[in-house]
């Protein structure tokens, strides 16, 4: 039975009776607000609490109405039902006109991968001395397959290997059937979430864009310490022919939790030797 009476209520016509606190990985810091008031003062603030990102519950059974508004996120945690708030020292161009600013997680990883033995930096490097050789005529394309094409019919190709000791390795490992080799792709990712009334979103681009390390950073605010951790671009000896080393995007998903009102949203890019002609490069 409450112990609250209507004269109690004051100006807004409810009150805060109580608040607990918890957190959850998967949204940040969790608020949880009981409220008691008037029939008609708490319907009108549920309505205000929906709108900035709570989930409301209402029990109207007696003469005084009791309310219980969940918060997660950037909250005020002396006033969970304002507006997200971050404080001043942790403030980010993020925040939308609300002053809303999503809880983001940041993760570097690198996964194996099989790639070409024509893509590894070695390979690509000997490739353009060969053809920087033998000159006019010679490309890194006419490298491969003057390799591949003496590896599939056993015979040796038409240049000396122990003058491209690359190449000896690379015709060994072709004429025992081997294609393709082992190696790393780094990624980075970022989890964002935030209310449903959120008014900043990510959107997804039309045509594919890469971006350059440094304009990653900036594009999309990745903090210094995750920033500094971010490989070093290559030399150029080791870019393949008319790329560069950028981030593409790899992935993206968003989805709707009902449970507390807000967005979860994935993005990942990969780093890799961009093609400059099939790539946006920002």
């Amino acid at each position: 039975m409450s112990g609250t009476t209507l004269g109690q209520l004051g100006a807004r016509g409810y009150v805060m009776t109580d608040l607990r606190m918890s957190f959850d990985p998967s949204v940040g810091s969790v608020f949880e607000a009981d409220y008691e008031g008037s029939r008609d003062a708490i319907r009108i603030a549920s309505a205000l609490w929906t709108s900035r990102g709570g989930r409301v519950s209402i029990d109207e059974s007696g003469p005084i109405s009791k309310a219980t508004a969940v918060f997660s996120g950037n909250r005020n945690p002396n006033n969970p039902e304002q507006a997200s708030f971050v404080p001043p020292a942790t403030a980010s161009t993020e925040a939308d006109a609300n002053g809303e600013v999503p809880t983001e997680r940041f993760e570097i990883r690198s996964a194996r991968v099989e790639v070409s033995i024509f893509y590894l930096p070695m390979v690509e490097g000997e490739a353009k001395a060969w053809a920087a050789a033998f000159g006019s005529g010679a490309t890194t394309a006419l490298y491969r397959k003057q390799l591949e094409d003496a590896a599939k019919d056993g015979s040796l190709p038409p240049f000396s290997l122990d003058t491209f000791p690359v190449a000896k390795s690379v015709y060994a490992m072709l004429a025992r059937g081997q294609d393709t080799f082992p190696t790393t792709r780094i990624s980075l990712s970022r989890v964002r979430t935030y209310s449903a009334t959120y008014s900043l979103p990510t959107v997804i681009d039309a045509f594919p864009k890469a971006y350059r390390t440094a304009s990653l950073v900036q594009a999309f605010n990745i903090p210094a310490f995750t920033a500094r951790a971010l490989p070093a671009d290559p030399p150029a000896e080791d870019t393949p022919q008319y790329c560069v080393w950028a981030w593409y995007r790899d992935d993206h998903s968003q989805s709707y939790v009902p449970k507390n009102n807000h967005v979860e949203e994935h993005t990942s890019w990969v780093f890799g030797a961009i093609d400059a002609q099939v790539f946006r490069i920002i």
